[in-house]
């Protein structure tokens, strides 16, 4: 389990966040507390994930021997991987349900209707079904705008297991690899005659 005291960088993007407040004693719980309190599919989501890593280098050694069979098997995972994502929202219930505006491996930006004081300590499931994650941790909420249309929640992980922390610093790359390919061909195509 991670304690998130070193900072990740961010990455936009949408995603859903769903928060229930806890007592102020949570704010820093052990890995085993965290895993007592984590829902059973996010259990699950988290197994099939180190399953998936576990696989690849299978994978990747069998989509040059059989490039066919892999892209099966990968089509199989995907589709696994959407039930899952679709039954962990369909399922997943708390006090707040948030937009997710931004996330990195060490917090996340999102917009609630709800105002909240600073301080406050939330157990959050995060729903990232494009990048395939979904993480239970406790964060506090270190910030609370007002804007226009509700809320905007500033959250810091302070309790998150390991892999799961991984796995948000991992989509923030992918992400923002995939913004930086879209502006380079944003510019390709502006300079083309």
């Amino acid at each position: 389990m991670s304690e998130t005291q070193q900072s990740f960088f961010s990455v936009p993007c949408e995603f859903t966040l769903f928060a229930d407040p806890l007592p102020g004693d949570k704010r820093l719980v052990d890995a085993d507390t965290l895993l007592a309190m984590m829902p059973r599919a996010f259990r699950l989501m988290a197994q099939v994930n180190e399953v998936e890593q576990r696989c690849q280098p299978l994978m990747a050694s069998l989509s040059q021997q059989a490039a066919e069979l892999a892209e099966y098997l990968s089509l199989q995972n995907l589709k696994l991987d959407m039930v899952l994502q679709m039954q962990l929202e369909k399922s997943t219930e708390a006090r707040y349900r948030c937009q997710g505006v931004r996330f990195g491996g060490s917090g996340a930006l999102v917009r609630c209707d709800h105002p909240l004081e600073p301080g406050a300590i939330l157990e959050i499931k995060i729903l990232i079904p494009e990048e395939n994650v979904a993480v239970f941790a406790v964060a506090e909420l270190t910030g609370c705008e007002r804007e226009e249309s509700g809320y905007s929640w500033t959250l810091d992980f302070t309790s998150i297991i390991e892999g799961d922390q991984e796995r948000l610093v991992h989509a923030s790359l992918q992400v923002e690899q995939r913004m930086l390919r879209a502006r380079a061909q944003a510019r390709r195509e502006q300079q083309a005659p």
